[in-house]
């Protein structure tokens, strides 16, 4: 079984897409949400929404084993 990396993506970002490549590459499965189901409250994730503001509202917010990453990390 593949591990699971969440993404929450913004529309249209290059980097969202560019990371999500380099997670598949390294044998994770995507669960990709859109960022605007935290931002909206249609997903009730407080971690997650902590994690997104922190970074300024940049996407991709991903998280692997309930540990977040921002979209300056090395994966």
């Amino acid at each position: 079984m593949k591990p699971v990396a969440i993404m929450w993506v913004g529309e249209n970002c290059p980097k969202c897409e560019e990371i999500k490549g380099v997670l598949v590459s390294k044998g994770y499965e995507i669960d990709s949400r859109p960022v605007a189901n935290l931002t909206n409250g249609e997903e009730f994730n407080p971690k997650a929404l902590k994690s997104l503001a922190a970074q300024n509202y940049a996407t991709p917010l991903v998280c692997i084993d309930e540990m977040f990453f921002d979209q300056n990390h090395s994966f």
